[in-house]
């Protein structure tokens, strides 16, 4: 392919948005702009044509780049108002029901999210002679993926923890002249890390069903085709009466065509404020039922 002219950055994100289907745009602009250059730098390539040359005759980079870019800002409690209306409303729900409960954290990053849906649910505990929850956390990235499965975080890391939250949950060990916090085995044996990529996977990991699904701002990168790939296996993946968390600006469909609805199947609406995240409920949706290919619905 010749390049004619000054190759740009936007250059760059419609070449792959053009191969890959994903929206780099919805990254925000600082944060690509800053992360291509970083990788440029890393390169030693200067410009933005041979860095495009590059990725038009290697996958592997391409794969890379999005790898660093779209891997979520991992936090403790990110959104903390979430994750009230997680401990309030649903997972009291999910604790009273007579079997194992499953739990999805879908472009999990470095592992936050899945530690901290886990800590929640040993906040529920006793669990008697069931099984505690068992919670996949997923990423395309490998390596975010091998921190995460090591349960090892800085001090900056656990800043949203509370003291308690710490002591009961952590423990400290050292490490060079500081010191890291270690996820306590407990929490850990919840937790099962796994690369997954929701447009690719036939099925969720693990395979069946989810009680809870959280996918929050994951298919905002994704258009076209595999947009519908991979809010199909979300939806899919939801069980029956069981929640799906999405992101502040991402909502399967906006109807009830697709089998989920906002709110509870037997009381008010989760007061979900559409800033933190919206929550609905897979009433519909399970026994492998799709949410896009069902046509438009009354």
């Amino acid at each position: 392919m010749q390049h004619e002219g000054v190759v740009t950055l936007e250059d760059l994100l419609d070449q792959i948005h053009r191969h890959r289907g994903i929206n780099l745009r919805s990254c925000g602009r600082e944060v690509v702009e800053r992360r291509i250059h970083g990788r440029m730098r890393q390169m030693r390539i200067e410009s933005y044509e041979s860095y495009l040359r590059l990725l038009e005759g290697s996958s592997d980079e391409v794969d890379y780049l999005l790898s660093r870019i779209t891997l979520q800002a991992s936090a403790f409690f990110r959104n903390p108002a979430v994750f009230s209306l997680l401990r309030e409303r649903v997972i009291p729900k999910l604790a009273a029901v007579d079997r194992q409960v499953r739990v999805w954290s879908a472009g999990c990053g470095y592992g936050e999210e899945a530690y901290t849906l886990a800590m929640l649910f040993a906040e529920a505990e006793p669990w008697g002679e069931r099984a505690p929850p068992e919670i996949y956390g997923t990423d395309i990235d490998a390596r975010a993926l091998e921190m995460a499965e090591a349960g090892r975080y800085s001090k900056e890391a656990t800043a949203p923890l509370s003291a308690a939250q710490l002591t009961t949950y952590f423990s400290p060990e050292p490490d060079r002249q500081t010191v890291v916090y270690r996820v306590v085995d407990r929490v850990r044996a919840m937790v099962r890390f796994a690369l997954h990529d929701l447009t690719t996977a036939r099925e969720a990991p693990g395979g069946g069903l989810f009680d809870l699904v959280c996918c929050r701002n994951v298919l905002i990168f994704y258009t076209g085709e595999l947009h519908d790939r991979a809010q199909d296996l979300v939806c899919r993946s939801v069980a029956p009466r069981g929640y799906l968390c999405l992101g502040p600006t991402e909502w399967v469909g906006g109807s009830l065509r697709f089998g989920v609805r906002r709110g509870e199947p037997d009381g008010p609406a989760l007061p979900a404020v559409r800033q933190w995240g919206a929550f609905c409920v897979g009433e519909a949706i399970g026994g492998g039922r799709s949410c896009t290919a069902r046509g438009p619905g009354p």
